[in-house]
């Protein structure tokens, strides 16, 4: 195949760009990059990277030329990495990268970290070597402020990119890093569960309720046009779990709203509680509880 077929075809797989390196492991003499850079067929964005024929100026183009520019082992990084996950949107500024290389070197456009990685810590998205959804957001913990963190944190969840047991684990791997109590906080105030409601359902509120005593519920069950967290029958009493970050907006809140009057059209009574009052207030939330599977008991009588 003709070299300018091969450069083609590896730029299309690397966003419009190839390194120096690579023209080389292509059959290409350093005379011959040189002789197709001076007609524009190959355009210097960084120091031994190339745009093939046009420059590709898009976020996904700037992270590969920057991975390019500081070699395949370093890592898309920070606000870059949450972009990649869709945790955040895109912004102006550096790409920042992560290697384990303490001559990390930063240039124009490039931001490079200096840490120690593990396997947990690494992953790859379309088709870059990327920080962990986790390890990603132990890094805007250190460099962004809350609104941007617990945005990020919000989307890592709904988008199931992160649980309990995983960043739990995280967190004590990294021990002494400033990021870790930031995370910490965020993760035990008001979250959802970490990996959806089922999670939260098997992990934390089900454990307390059949400790006191209570009838166990159904689970996740699809009723009346509405799913449901978990489900009294024979009392008619639904539990719904909130999470504060989730729930407080307006839209939500009228939302939420409607789900319980449609329920209560049909004779059942909605209780909702958060994570935090499940965690920390669990007797109340036990005895709010037991107070209602009671009512409706004694009602139906």
């Amino acid at each position: 195949m003709p070299p300018d077929h091969l450069i083609a075809r590896l730029a299309a797989t690397q966003e419009g760009y190839v390194s120096h390196a690579q023209l080389l492991a292509l059959g290409l003499t350093r005379e011959a990059i040189r002789h197709r850079a001076a007609r524009g067929r190959l355009i210097r964005v960084h120091r031994g990277v190339y745009a093939v024929g046009f420059v590709n100026r898009g976020f996904a183009g700037k992270a590969h030329a920057a991975q390019l520019a500081t070699g395949r082992t370093a890592l898309v990084s920070h606000w870059p990495a949450a972009v990649t996950w869709h945790m955040l949107p895109p912004k102006d500024g550096p790409i920042h990268l992560t290697r384990m290389s303490r001559n990390a070197r930063s240039r124009p456009g490039i931001v490079v970290h200096a840490a120690k990685l593990p396997p947990e810590d690494r992953a790859v998205r379309r088709g870059l070597a990327v920080t962990s959804p986790a390890r990603t957001l132990l890094d805007l913990a250190e460099t962004e402020d809350e609104k941007t963190l617990e945005r990020a944190f919000g989307q890592a969840e709904i988008d199931r990119l992160i649980t309990v047991e995983l960043l739990e684990s995280a967190l004590s791997r990294w021990t002494g890093r400033r990021g870790v109590p930031v995370l910490r906080d965020l993760l035990d105030d008001g979250s959802a569960g970490l990996g959806g409601t089922r999670s939260w359902l098997e992990t934390r509120f089900v454990p307390l309720v059949r400790k006191s005593g209570l009838p166990l519920p159904e689970l996740n069950v699809f009723m009346h046009g509405v799913q449901v967290d978990a489900l009294w029958r024979q009392q008619r009493v639904v539990v719904e779990l909130d999470s504060r970050r989730f729930h407080h907006t307006s839209t939500r809140f009228e939302a939420d709203r409607a789900r319980d009057a449609q329920l209560a059209a049909h004779g059942f009574v909605t209780l909702r509680f958060t994570y935090r009052r499940v965690t920390r207030e669990a007797f109340a939330v036990i005895a709010e509880l037991s107070a209602a599977l009671r009512h409706r008991e004694r009602a139906a009588a």
